[in-house]
């Protein structure tokens, strides 16, 4: 299991809001409802090999992207370990991936889902009282 998928599965395979996560690669794909769908992947932003951060889509299985944002790790955990001047981030180097300098706890796991599962919260059948 590569460093990204064995993340993703700690930070959402027990969800109880993102049904049926399906796990590859650098990616995590779930249900919301019967056709909205989440999409999360580990991104960079714009340094090669540096992942500081999640990408996620929220997607209409028939009509496609319905919205998306990046969700920062040290946006959501703030400077963790004295690590101030790069953030928390996962980087890949000689072919390894691992975290750099911080690695984050179960309880940081945990902050970042729920940080997403909150968004993604907004875009369930059920939850969306509003129209857009």
């Amino acid at each position: 299991m590569s460093f990204f998928e064995n993340n993703l599965r700690k930070m959402f395979e027990n969800s109880e809001v993102i049904d049926n996560p399906y796990f590859c690669g650098n990616c995590m794909i779930g249900r919301l409802d019967e056709d909205v769908r989440i999409k999360v992947r580990f991104t960079t932003q714009g340094v090669s090999d540096s992942y500081p951060a999640l990408a996620v889509k929220i997607l209409n299985r028939t009509e496609g992207e319905i919205d998306s944002q990046c969700f920062i790790f040290s946006s959501i955990l703030g400077t963790n370990g004295g690590n101030t001047n790069r953030g928390v981030h996962a980087w890949t180097y000689n072919g390894e991936t691992d975290w750099y300098r911080y690695h984050p706890t179960l309880s940081d796991m945990d902050k970042i889902a729920g940080a997403i599962e909150s968004y993604a919260a907004m875009f369930q059948a059920e939850d969306m009282n509003m129209t857009m």
